[in-house]
């Protein structure tokens, strides 16, 4: 069995699909698929999440803005594909590499795949939604329509994907998650953290509702003088220009930019506890993440992470002022033997049920169901 996943970018500044897709290509590899990707190198967004995983194609001043429009990409991934055709997996939408992998699918007659990796959220489709209409009619929709089945990793996602009246089938499975031992000692770029500190780290971008941690931060900190916020991730779109104008730097806030390898590790695993108050995840891959450090987590009911309830390692809330404040005191408060157990607690949870070898044995199933050389799965939706 041969897949050839093709995603717009693996740079890690782009996100959580840029490490879910490379994690997921690294594991199938390890269990016997012969698994490829096709990308494209924005080098102005940070390091390739698997620079082993191409040659890639780097993205020129054209090709950043016109959406991945990059005739050398294109031509080397239809060679690829010609070569050693398999089954196209395609994840993200609205970019001219998920264009050509509907493409080179219908042309090369091989079975498609899309993985909408949180693109067709209704948080996400409402945001620059006059882009997106544009873009839904010139080739969106085609693109979606065209899909031989659909995997999403949330019973949100689904629901997305069916909103939008798409009947195919859907294979529902997590992300996984990986977890490396925290740094022996502290990465220098971070000497100026000490504990206890509290830590947001996503991109800073208005979905993930920085904006409403900022805005509760300030009106109690004055209560925790010893406590400091630290955010940590990309600002892709210079969106830390309009919160340092409404939220004036001060020292109980420490900005680290983008984070990865060993200095996300030491935050993760020496963080108090996340807070991500987000308006929309598919996935929120750094929940798992956090939690398979033995880090607690305070998020919204827009993930797919209402459980940690249930499992007594965090908080959920709405994503909502009032609320956001009132449990983030009480996350503060919470002594720190409590938290270490709430920590504890959300590691097992992840060892149990999401590691990357269960979730590429499921994506295995899944292509095989796909390529009608087995049965169907039964995370297999077909209603």
């Amino acid at each position: 069995m041969r897949v050839h996943h093709i995603i717009a970018s693996i740079n890690l500044e782009i996100g959580g699909p840029a490490v879910s897709t490379t994690q997921l290509n690294r594991h199938l590899q390890t269990n016997g698929i012969q698994s490829e990707i096709h990308s494209i190198d924005y080098t102005r967004h940070g390091p390739l999440a698997d620079p082993q995983a191409g040659p890639f194609v780097e993205a020129g001043w054209f090709t950043e803005r016109s959406r991945g429009w990059n005739t050398s990409f294109q031509a080397q991934t239809r060679q690829a594909i010609q070569s050693s055709p398999g089954i196209i997996h395609n994840h993200g939408c609205w970019m001219a590499p998920n264009l050509l992998a509907r493409k080179l699918a219908h042309s090369l007659h091989l079975p498609f795949l899309i993985s909408p990796r949180g693109m067709l959220e209704p948080w996400s489709m409402d945001f620059h939604s006059y882009k997106k209409k544009l873009a839904w009619k010139l080739y969106e929709q085609s693109n979606l329509s065209a899909a031989n089945a659909f995997h999403a990793t949330s019973d949100a996602e689904v629901e997305s994907i069916r909103q939008l009246g798409f009947r195919q089938p859907i294979y529902r499975i997590p992300n996984g998650v990986n977890v490396s031992p925290a740094p022996a000692k502290r990465p220098e770029s971070l000497q100026q953290i000490i504990s206890p500190f509290f830590l947001f780290l996503s991109r800073i971008h208005p979905k993930k509702g920085i904006d409403l941690l900022l805005r509760s931060w300030d009106s109690i900190k004055k209560d925790f003088p010893e406590w400091k916020l630290v955010i940590a991730g990309p600002d892709l779109d210079k969106y830390r220009e309009t919160l340092d104008a409404q939220f004036p730097s001060n020292d109980q806030i420490i900005w680290t930019g983008a984070v990865s390898g060993e200095t996300k590790d030491w935050l993760l695993h020496h963080a108090a506890f996340l807070s991500l108050p987000t308006h929309s995840e598919n996935f929120g891959i750094v929940i798992a993440e956090a939690l398979a450090h033995q880090t607690p987590v305070l998020t919204t009911d827009q993930t797919p992470w209402t459980a940690i309830v249930d499992r007594d390692c965090g908080w959920v809330i709405a994503p909502e002022q009032a609320a956001l404040t009132s449990t983030l005191k009480q996350a503060l408060t919470t002594p720190s033997e409590q938290l270490k157990k709430m920590g504890q607690q959300g590691s097992d949870w992840m060892k149990a049920e999401f590691t990357w070898d269960t979730i590429a044995d499921r994506m295995r199933q899944a292509y095989q169901h796909l390529s009608e050389s087995g049965p169907a799965p039964d995370f297999a939706i077909t209603e």
